[in-house]
């Protein structure tokens, strides 16, 4: 017998061991174990069926059920992994909380519009009953009602996306617009929601988010509703994954629950969540990337690739992530131990370039550059300028390149005051950012009076070293977004989660080396997280916070206002009735017209992802540039038809093109034929100026 079959034989034989173990240790199980393993894995099934009772067709009921076990396993294996204490004690009751969504079945039965909002409120009063009343004679305790708040939050998410309105955005319908493309005619888009690059392709938006939402929407048929499908299921692992490093880098639990009651209490996160929006994609991704480089210096192989992957995820998910990936990467080259620097900077370059290169590629083959964004050069605009802006031949923008005063200027009077107005102020939650502020300084002020600063920072350097680097990161986001000029609150989400994980993370530190009488020793501090997590005080003015948090949310008057008894609205599943009324009007003589909407009246975003029809959004010209909406109109959209509000339609514009009006949605707006093409050019021109 030969030395390779005798191997050979020896591997096989450790497999079959491995698997019988795996299969011992599932026979082993109580029947309430088994019963809440099954109950995970079937809840999403239960959920996604029920979703079918809107879907006019009904032809998904299979693919959405096999979906469902997907992420249930998925689920299953997380918790497992990540939080095996939420799967301990209480099996049953458990159990009997995951399969509640059998109600929601229960009521499509019955009424296929409608689902009562009473079952939002029975589902987290019995889940705060059954953890609450259970968790504290578990031995680890802390951990123990930390997983359980962190459970607790994922539910409040999920149920508030269930239970509030439609908040779709044009990004909503762009992301869904592009998802269309991805197994067909990849980027080909219906609307052209951009005039900074001359082309048909999608360039606003990379493929990650998209590429999700269209698997999704090819088991369930959920249309728009399968991204906000998608970031339920995100929400979920983010939340795991915060507690994961809170537990792995922090060695205490408390930090995660704080980040996640922060990010789920927080309105501009809700909302792009229930949106289908990306900004919790990206939360998700910066997070992998934290859990990996926070195995610096000793970081392996493993480690290095797969946080420049979570990097290179998050760019290709929004593009701003591109401060936090690129300082990650000076990060890994300075603090990997010597003579290992540039080998893990090159394998953390790799795994950059595996999520990213699709991209590289689709911008090399289509535009001959190294990375296309309709964000381009906006961030040298002396005003704060979008993705539809166009300017005639004969007008000069004005660029940081032509007047750098005036860009310097704005920077400071309009960019940095407005983004940090809208930015900074609106998305902080003061009231957990103010409270572990005050801990800090009360620690600090300790210390100081004990002589133990220099203690502490002896044996935290890590800790400390990482928390700055968080800070220097999202500072520099913070410009980032300052220059560019947008000044949406929701751009900030990430700030503030990383910001509160890591802050609340040195507040928990120190206050367990103030509780070992300022010893130098780390084991000491140490051995004290054991004793924090076992505090009853500790315990409780957590679980306060956070249900303190989600009440303060649901009870304010905005929140309220959005809860509504339909889950679905069917019109988002076929076609929403003003698209319809828009269709029949500009299809009557040509089945393939292009429709310009050259005003904010009707709605392009949607109009073009649900009818398939090549669809132009207005674009943005300055009020001293008139001539730039018939020079685009002319050379580049050479519409069939124009949707304007009678009130906003220019007058020279009109005759121009010899506009007949053929429909009229309610005096909102009107569809105008153009009867006079005569000016348009023979073929489309390239645009004579895009401002950089």
């Amino acid at each position: 017998m030969s030395e390779s079959y005798k191997i050979y034989q020896v591997i096989k034989m450790e497999n079959v061991n491995t698997k019988n173990g795996f299969l011992n240790r599932l026979i082993q199980k109580s029947m309430g174990e088994k019963l809440l393993y099954l109950s995970i894995i079937l809840m999403p099934s239960l959920v996604l069926a029920s979703f079918q009772a809107y879907n006019p067709g009904g032809n998904y009921i299979f693919t959405s059920v096999l979906l469902g076990i997907v992420f249930g396993v998925i689920a299953l294996l997380l918790f497992k992994c990540l939080i095996p204490s939420s799967l301990k004690g209480n099996y049953k009751m458990k159990a009997a909380a995951m399969l509640f969504p059998v109600v929601l079945l229960l009521s499509y039965v019955i009424d296929a519009q409608q689902s009562t909002v009473f079952y939002c409120i029975a589902f987290i009063l019995f889940f705060i009953f059954l953890y609450f009343g259970f968790v504290f004679p578990i031995r680890d305790r802390g951990k123990h009602v930390c997983s359980a708040l962190i459970l607790l939050l994922i539910l409040f998410a999920v149920e508030y996306s269930f239970y509030v309105y439609d908040l779709f955005s044009p990004d909503s319908f762009s992301y869904f617009d592009i998802s269309k493309t991805i197994f067909h005619d990849f980027y080909n888009v219906d609307t052209q929601r951009q005039y900074i690059v001359d082309t048909s392709l999608g360039v606003s938006f990379p493929y990650l988010y998209p590429t999700l939402i269209a698997i999704v929407n090819e088991l369930t048929g959920l249309k728009i509703y399968s991204g906000t499908i998608i970031n339920i299921v995100i929400v979920g692992v983010t939340c795991l994954m915060l507690y994961k490093i809170s537990v792995k880098h922090f060695k205490t639990p408390y930090p995660s629950v704080l980040a996640a009651a922060f990010m789920l209490t927080n309105d501009h996160y809700l909302t792009e969540m229930r949106a289908a929006r990306s900004i919790p994609l990206t939360v998700l991704c910066i997070l992998i990337l934290t859990y990996y480089i926070l195995n610096l210096p000793k970081i392996s192989t493993k480690s290095a690739v797969l946080a420049g992957v979570g990097a290179g995820a998050a760019i290709v998910c929004r593009f701003d992530a591109l401060a936090a990936a690129c300082l990650c990467f000076v990060a890994v080259f300075v603090f990997s131990q010597k003579g290992r620097r540039i080998k893990n900077t090159a394998k953390y370059t790799v795994g950059m370039l595996i999520p990213t290169s699709p991209w590289i590629i689709f911008s090399l083959l289509n535009f001959g550059k190294l990375w296309i964004s309709d964000n381009g050069g906006t961030m040298w605009m002396t005003i704060p300028s979008i993705p539809q802006r166009y300017y005639s031949s004969g007008y000069t923008p004005q660029t940081i390149f032509n007047n750098f005063g005036e860009w310097f200027k704005q920077l400071f009077d309009y960019k940095l005051k407005y983004v940090g107005q809208y930015g900074f102020l609106m998305c902080i939650s003061v009231f957990i950012f103010v409270l572990l502020i005050a801990w800090i300084i009360i620690l600090l002020v300790k210390f100081i009076h004990n002589d133990g600063l220099k203690g502490y920072v002896k044996s935290h350097k890590k800790l400390l070293i990482s928390a700055g680097i968080c800070v220097l990161i999202y500072a520099a986001k913070f410009c980032e977004i300052s220059i560019v000029g947008f000044i949406d609150a929701r751009y900030h989400c990430e700030t503030y989660v990383m910001l509160i994980l890591f802050i609340s993370a040195l507040a928990c530190s120190m206050s367990a080396y103030s509780k070992s009488d300022l010893l130098i020793e780390q084991q000491a501090a140490t051995d004290n997280y054991a004793k924090i997590s076992r505090s009853f005080v500790i315990n409780f003015a957590t679980v306060i916070l956070c249900v303190a948090s989600i009440m303060i949310t649901t009870g304010e008057k905005k929140y309220l206002e959005r809860f509504t008894p339909t889950i679905v609205y069917e019109s988002y599943l076929t076609k929403p009735v003003d698209v319809e009324e828009i269709e029949k009007a500009v299809t009557q003589k040509n089945p393939d017209p292009t429709v310009f909407f050259c005003s904010n009246s009707g709605d392009p975003f949607t109009f073009g992802p649900y009818t398939g029809l090549r669809t132009y959004t207005p674009p943005t010209t300055m009020q001293d540039d008139p001539n730039a909406l018939i020079e685009i109109t002319d050379n580049y959209i050479m519409p069939d038809y124009v949707v304007c509000a009678p009130n906003e339609l220019r007058k020279d514009f009109s005759e121009r093109y010899g506009l007949a009006a053929v429909y009229d949605y309610y005096g909102y707006y009107t569809v105008y034929e153009v009867t006079n093409k005569s000016t348009y050019a023979n073929e489309k021109k390239l645009f004579p100026s895009v401002g950089g």
